[in-house]
């Protein structure tokens, strides 16, 4: 689960670039850039863009684009449809929209949100940008080899749902540009109209800006402004941000990050003081489409949005390698066990008719018993025999199994006479006749390796008179 989002704004005068590592289903950023030097055309910027994202690991068949269009391009419309169903809405949005623009139904895009609903229909925010302009933002970003999967407004592009702010007062975010400022206003955390106007260094014009927008809200909704957080590249001048305030008679204050581990890779060394103000846009932008939220944001690209696969390259291969195994695994066990079933079943079968053979052969005897059962039962009487003859009669004599575990140690190739066999508790002798001295010595290796064995030594090792044969004699000790 390898998807990243990166929340990309451009500018006149720079590029800024947040990424959001949304694995486990939890967004967490990561990397902010910002280049604000010589970026001089589009094609300079391309380029910076392109290898910039070949530098961050973007990779286009798992990670997801959201770029954002600057509010200077858009214009905001508030719109009540007698029906609820958002495809319904979309259909019918650019025709009702036809008398409030100066623009044909085709030369416009949109992009919307459901704000409020009643029984009586929706409430539906609406940004309006040219389609001149939006084909040119798509262009730059296809010259740069970045497709956007989302477009939203660059004004409603606000840092995690507004900062994860509790008041449910309205808000009015300001966003300070070099080239332009944008206001909006928003309630219980849910954007209910902005607008955009040319920069200006004098806070009271943009005092009057941010209580024409109250105003004209207001006069809807019935409320009071709660307070004004300001963000954009535009609002490290302390003096304006107080001066602001003052005007407006409200608190202000800028964004603020908690608990924020992110790199941060910027031409300006202020930016480092005010990370949240800077970088509010591309990563309100990139979180909202992390938390699958990007419509809030009237994304322009509804229609096209498409989840991306979540296992591919080298994770994908080793999952896809794991799950093949797992199915031959599976495969040869019911093959296994067919095969057990079917000999099982021919074993069965054969045992069977051999004894109807025995029985055809020799019908007067009853009681047909195989050499390996007559061994285990000779064993066994001699086992119930040597516990008569224990210490105790429920303990076994050792010797017996003493006996037994030499016998098992005799090599299975060559001759092996054995002519005397000597026990006592602390030593064993055994003497006899093999057919080299090879063998003789792999019985030695074999008895030095009983668990109740000491020590074993060749006692004696001498060839016959025909030399057909080696006489020998071992002397095994035993561990106490």
């Amino acid at each position: 689960m390898a998807n990243k989002v990166f929340g990309i704004e451009v500018r006149n005068d720079d590029i800024r670039i947040a990424i959001i590592d949304s694995r486990f289903r939890v967004q967490k950023a990561i990397h902010l850039l910002r280049k604000s030097q010589w970026l001089k055309s589009d094609k300079s910027t391309q380029e910076y863009l392109r290898s910039a994202m070949d530098l961050l690991g973007f990779n286009p068949e798992v990670d997801y684009v959201v770029t954002v269009l600057p509010g200077r391009l858009l214009t905001c419309r508030k719109l009540t449809f007698p029906m609820k169903k958002r495809r319904q809405i979309e259909e019918v949005l650019p025709y009702e929209l036809e008398s409030y623009m100066p623009f044909e139904v085709e030369d416009i895009c949109v992009g919307f949100d459901i704000i409020e609903e009643d029984e009586n229909g929706a409430t539906v925010l609406v940004a309006v940008a040219c389609k001149n302009d939006m084909k040119k933002h798509l262009e730059f970003f296809d010259q740069a080899e970045v497709v956007p999967d989302a477009v939203v407004a660059g004004p409603l592009s606000l840092f995690n749902n507004e900062l994860s702010g509790t008041q449910m007062l309205p808000r009015i975010l300001v966003s300070i540009e070099s080239d332009y400022i944008s206001v909006a206003l928003s309630e219980n955390q849910q954007p209910l109209m902005f607008h955009s106007f040319p920069a200006t260094n004098d806070p009271t014009k943009v005092a009057r800006e941010v209580k024409r927008l109250t105003y004209s809200v207001g006069q809807e909704k019935g409320t009071n402004l709660g307070e004004v957080i300001v963000q954009g590249a535009g609002c490290v001048n302390a003096d304006f941000i107080n001066r602001l305030g003052n005007n407006l008679n409200v608190p202000v204050k800028f964004p603020v990050l908690d608990n924020f581990e992110a790199t941060v890779d910027s031409d300006n060394s202020n930016d480092i003081s005010n990370l949240a103000a800077v970088f509010s846009v591309p990563l309100g932008a990139a979180y909202a489409l992390a938390n699958a939220k990007v419509d809030k944001l009237l994304n322009f690209r509804t229609g096209e949005f498409k989840r991306k696969a979540r296992l591919i390259g080298q994770r994908a291969q080793m999952l896809t390698t794991a799950a093949l195994i797992m199915l031959g695994i599976f495969v040869w066990a019911l093959s296994f066990g067919g095969e057990v079933i079917a000999l099982s079943s021919t074993y069965n079968d054969l045992k069977n008719r051999t004894r109807a053979e025995f029985r055809r052969a020799i019908p007067n005897e009853t009681n047909i018993v195989y050499e390996t059962q007559q061994l285990k039962n000779s064993y066994k009487r001699l086992l119930n025999k040597s516990h008569s003859l224990g210490i105790i009669g429920s303990i076994t004599d050792p010797a017996l199994d003493r006996l037994l575990d030499i016998t098992r140690s005799v090599p299975r190739t060559g001759k092996l006479d054995v002519e005397n066999f000597v026990y006592e508790d602390t030593e064993i002798v055994i003497a006899g006749r093999t057919e080299s001295f090879e063998q003789v010595e792999q019985l030695k290796k074999e008895i030095s390796r009983l668990l109740w064995v000491n020590t074993t030594t060749v006692d004696h090792a001498k060839a016959g008179v025909n030399s057909a044969y080696v006489n020998f004699r071992l002397k095994v000790t035993v561990s106490q």
